[in-house]
């Protein structure tokens, strides 16, 4: 957890032998809503308002003197849900 510019920064860091896709695929559902959860009970405790951001930091390769940092900003996005729809009763 990072704060910079009055935005929490929530940061998730993966890390992979092989490719940089694989490392963002292992973010699934249940971690963002893991995250976003963690955000929000931190955000509690500090008892003030700031926007939220989570990052993703990959790191790839399997040699520590050759590997490759990526870092990605506002990776995760809570998922935003619309209207739900009303079934008639019969």
């Amino acid at each position: 957890i990072a704060e910079k510019d009055q935005c929490i920064v929530i940061v998730e860091v993966k890390t992979r032998t092989l490719d940089l896709k694989s490392a963002l695929l292992a973010i699934n559902n249940n971690k963002k809503t893991f995250l976003f959860r963690a955000a929000n009970a931190y955000l509690k405790s500090l008892q003030r308002n700031y926007a939220v951001r989570v990052d993703v930091i990959c790191v790839v390769g399997d040699n520590p003197n050759n590997f490759i940092i990526e870092h990605i900003e506002d990776a995760v996005r809570p998922r935003v849900r619309g209207p739900r729809s009303f079934r008639r009763i019969k």
